[in-house]
């Protein structure tokens, strides 16, 4: 992936190995099923539990179980 604005260079190792992360889960696990669920106007609940363990819900909150993270993850 080209990365013309060299956004890459202002992102933590952190960051970078998040985002990785979710690249591959939305690669592999959402790509997959989307045309399907586009087609039938509907959402992939199954895919929720996956999305809470990669840490996607409540990033910017602090408490009620969360764990607050920089804005640009």
């Amino acid at each position: 992936m080209v990365d013309y604005f060299q956004a890459e260079s202002l992102l933590s190792e952190q960051e970078i190995s998040y985002r990785d992360g979710v690249r591959k889960f939305v690669h592999e696990e959402c790509m997959p099923v989307i045309v399907e669920h586009f087609d039938r106007e509907s959402f992939p609940m199954e895919l929720i539990p996956r999305m809470a363990e990669l840490g996607l819900f409540g990033l910017h909150v602090d408490g009620y179980g969360c764990k607050k993270a920089s804005h640009t993850i």
